[in-house]
């Protein structure tokens, strides 16, 4: 079902009539987590200063890396190669249309890892586009035990410098976050033919204010770690919002793909994507929650029909 609102474009795909799908994250135990609060209650408020880098340590590494339970296809035909990037080495996954075709790149979200976006790699070949994919930092098969937005779009940089013919970016929820940061400041005038978002968180500050309350942070401490994140980067924090980031990046065509019911990234983000960029087209299915539109075989199929569309 296509709707229109004023010059919004949203194509409403039902999956599941119930809520059926329940999004599950890779969660810190409970028993940990209660210490962690009773920590951040005493000395957060004693000694903001010591404890906001052991704070700032805990947000930048992911509590487990993804694993696939088994190999499909996809995966045995993917072209495994390591990428040095400083200290580290980054894994990539290649998918080749024909040797001259351009480059899309997939970027994996939080806790997951490049290949969790294979599925869209038939339709991107078939419409005449290479695939490479990477695992993050401290993600999948790569090195490392720390990452965060502005690494993450470091590493996508020297990613796209050293494919040379990228032309498409996909990126799911913090992947899309991190791409949209790039191609809004130091690739600000790359030509892309198109960019999309799947499930992409776009206010950091909320993301902050939800580590925050998961921890137990109090007022001094929360104040401490975001003065220290923004001199440390030279950043305000509402310098990477996505939704502020997204207005700058020079696609020819643009996709939010974001579920009508996901419950770890709200649909009210998609809502500030098509705000800030009224051109993109949401796909919104109904039912799959937040990590299985990237799966789903009519998601993908309707993706296809918008990227084949002139118009």
């Amino acid at each position: 079902m296509v709707e229109k609102s004023g010059d919004k474009k949203i194509i409403t795909l039902p999956i599941y009539d119930t809520d059926r799908v329940k999004d599950k994250t890779h969660d810190v135990s409970p028993a940990l987590m209660k210490s962690v609060r009773s920590i951040s209650q005493t000395l957060g408020n004693w000694m903001p200063g010591l404890m906001s880098p052991l704070y700032i340590k805990l947000f930048m590494r992911p509590p487990a890396r993804a694993t696939h339970r088994y190999e499909d296809e996809l995966l045995r035909k993917a072209n495994r190669k390591s990428m040095p990037f400083g200290k580290l080495t980054i894994r990539t996954y290649e998918w080749k249309a024909y040797d001259r075709a351009p480059w899309v790149v997939l970027v994996h979200g939080w806790q997951s890892r490049g290949t969790a976006l294979r599925h869209f790699v038939p339709t991107l070949n078939h419409l005449g586009y290479n695939v490479v994919a990477f695992d993050g930092p401290a993600h999948g098969e790569s090195s490392g035990w720390q990452n965060h937005l502005i690494l993450m779009s470091q590493v996508l940089h020297q990613l796209v410098d050293e494919y040379e013919q990228v032309k498409g970016v996909i990126g799911h929820s913090f992947g899309g976050a991190a791409s949209s940061y790039l191609f809004s400041s130091a690739l600000r005038n790359y030509e892309l033919d198109f960019f999309t978002f799947i499930a992409t968180p776009t206010s950091m500050e909320r993301i902050f204010e939800e580590f925050f309350d998961i921890v137990g942070a109090p007022d001094p401490l929360r104040e401490k770690i975001i003065e220290d994140l923004q001199k440390q980067f030279q950043l305000d924090l509402d310098d990477v919002d996505t939704d502020k980031t997204a207005q700058k990046i020079n696609t020819a065509k643009g996709v939010v793909i974001h579920d009508e019911r996901d419950r770890i990234v709200l649909p009210r983000n998609a809502e500030a994507l098509l705000e800030a960029r009224p051109d993109f087209t949401w796909l919104k299915p109904v039912g799959l929650g937040h990590f299985l539109p990237v799966k789903n075989k009519k998601v993908i199929e309707a993706y296809q029909q918008i990227l084949s569309n002139s118009n």
